[in-house]
């Protein structure tokens, strides 16, 4: 859609920068400092014995931001230490009878060649991330301490301080405080207007703090005008239960599935006034249909630079299927674009309007950012609708309230869905005159997310303004 092409221009050419603020102290943070001082108080309750610098480096190195990631790196972690303590007692046994003294270099030799079939059998066992803390353990066992006058006891405590401060590293990180989570509200997020950067990107502390959210069950939609092409890779590595709403609410979108739903397409017949119209004109147009969970775009011949410009900039993406020749008759077009000289883009707009089914039809015309003086038409279903598509969801999931975020203009239509609104704080004024809370930046309107998610404000659902 023009959608993707008008925004991922706008990111290009650059927006005026704002001051950056410095991040907070995150949660994450916290919490390894946390372990770290449990890893010391476990080793003064076992009488001083050990060394705690191995439970505190194994607890910071398997505090995740998520629990089942820090899982993940605890269960490797712990595989690892074993493989080495096991193999680094034999070997030392060898040192020590074979291979005496400091100096030895065929001692140097043994350790080398071990490490081969120590690395292999993390392979075997298809745990290649244990690797590192295998060979980490086995060297510290048969190299570091092989002079102490008990190098066994040193191996045992070497791989017991490890898995100390593993299990007290899981434990700090799945540790919940109990508090009301707001599972029947839905939590509406602006991508371009609220959620996504100036740079069109969206911070590392967002998607680690939407995926907690999620990973919570709470119920997060994300909302933008652009198609799959560019909104997944923007969206990659947040995982979430409830489907996108994207392009201006003429479809939803179910990420980790790939699949369209609930598509507002155009009757048959609009589709056919529209492109009759269009192309009586002397102009060409861009008639997108889904068909089989794929956007398919079905073009003529090219008649302006803008147009040549634009498919030559959208036909590689993914996601998108560009195809051309007219749109199947079984098929229903789910939007029709044009992009032609403001002038003449304004008139076609005003007689689309005019057309029998001109009642049936949402318009949307959008100045060209790179070319000066196009605009781009396009032509939807007039159910097409923010408010729309999240009354489905709501419907659908069975939710009671509704929290918006949004930032930018065009974002209005999404607010007026909600019963409770959030806006960046250097939001257009008009939004800003109907939010409820405004916020400063990316990252804290992320924060006003969570503690939506967590508040008792919507115990019950609000009246909609």
């Amino acid at each position: 859609m023009t959608a993707d092409y008008i925004l991922e221009n706008t990111v290009r050419q650059g927006e005026p920068s704002k001051k950056r603020r410095l991040p907070g102290i995150g949660l994450r943070i916290i919490k390894s400092s946390i372990a770290v001082l449990l890893c010391f108080g476990v080793y003064f309750l076992r009488g001083q014995r050990g060394v705690p610098f191995y439970s505190a480096i194994a607890a910071i190195l398997c505090m995740q931001p998520y629990v089942a990631n820090s899982l993940k790196v605890g269960v490797n972690r712990i595989i690892g230490t074993l493989i080495g303590g096991a193999a680094g007692i034999p070997v030392l046994l060898l040192e020590l009878r074979f291979f005496p003294g400091e100096g030895n270099p065929f001692k140097y030799v043994l350790v080398s060649l071990v490490l081969i079939p120590l690395i292999y059998i993390t392979l075997l066992l298809k745990k290649p991330s244990a690797s590192y803390i295998t060979c980490v353990v086995f060297l510290s066992v048969t190299v570091s301490h092989v002079t102490d006058p008990n190098p066994y006891l040193f191996a045992l405590n070497r791989t017991l301080d490890t898995l100390i401060g593993i299990f007290i590293s899981l434990g700090i990180n799945a540790l919940r405080i109990p508090r009301r989570r707001n599972k029947k509200l839905l939590l509406a997020v602006s991508l371009d207007g609220a959620l996504a950067g100036t740079d069109g990107k969206i911070s590392s502390y967002a998607k680690v703090k939407l995926n907690q959210l999620a990973g919570q069950k709470a119920q997060i939609t994300l909302i933008t005008r652009r198609t799959p092409a560019t909104f997944l890779p923007m969206a990659e590595g947040i995982t979430l239960s409830l489907p996108a709403v994207i392009m201006g609410g003429a479809a939803l979108y179910q990420v980790g599935e790939r699949t369209y739903s609930h598509l507002k397409t155009l009757s048959s017949d609009a589709a056919r006034q529209v492109v009759e119209e269009i192309s009586g004109q002397g102009y060409h147009c861009f008639v997108h249909s889904v068909i089989h969970d794929v956007l398919h775009i079905y073009y003529g011949e090219l008649e302006n630079p803008v147009e040549r410009e634009y498919y030559a900039a959208m036909r590689g993406t993914l996601h998108k299927n560009y195809v051309c020749g007219a749109l199947p008759e079984q098929h229903d077009a789910l939007a029709v674009m044009t992009v032609q000289p403001a002038p003449q883009a304004e008139a076609l707009a005003k007689r689309l309007m005019q057309l029998p089914c001109g009642q049936e039809l949402k318009i949307v015309c959008t100045p060209d950012v790179r070319e000066s003086g196009y605009t781009f038409v396009e032509v939807f279903s007039a159910k097409a609708s923010y408010e729309t598509a999240i009354k489905e969801i709501k419907e659908e999931y069975g939710l009671t309230a509704v929290a918006a975020f949004g930032g930018k203009t065009g974002d209005e239509e999404l607010l007026k869905a909600a019963d409770y609104r959030v806006v960046l704080a250097d939001a257009p004024e008009s939004l800003r005159a109907k939010a409820d809370e405004a916020a400063v930046g990316q990252n804290q309107l992320v924060r006003q997310i969570a503690r939506c998610f967590y508040s008792s404000r919507f115990r019950t659902a609000g009246k909609s303004r």
